[in-house]
């Protein structure tokens, strides 16, 4: 919650990870940051976009015979603002979705 991811695992297997995480028939959900609990499963509404433009971003710019140096540089700088730590682990998270993506 409003602290952006660390990716240190498959991006695509964390977005089936929250789809499956929605079923769940919960009202409230404890996240690992932020507030004690949040609604569910609108808590996870902003951690999904995020991952959804990481993915998305980062498949486009392979597609565009962008490096992986260039994707650290331009995916995901549209929630910059609406994520603590973005500079510090947005890099990183790019690396590693490049990383996944590259071969598909």
């Amino acid at each position: 919650m409003r602290r952006v991811p660390s990716l240190d695992g498959s991006l695509k297997g964390w977005l089936k990870e929250l789809q499956l995480l929605k079923s769940v028939a919960a009202k409230r959900a404890v996240p690992g940051h932020g507030p004690t609990s949040v609604d569910w499963p609108l808590g996870c509404r902003d951690l999904e976009r995020y991952l959804q433009v990481l993915l998305r971003e980062t498949r486009a710019a392979i597609a565009q015979g962008r490096d992986i140096d260039a994707a650290v540089k331009t995916v995901g700088l549209s929630e910059r603002t609406r994520w603590a730590l973005f500079d510090d682990y947005n890099g990183h998270n790019v690396i590693q979705a490049f990383k996944e993506v590259e071969w598909e």
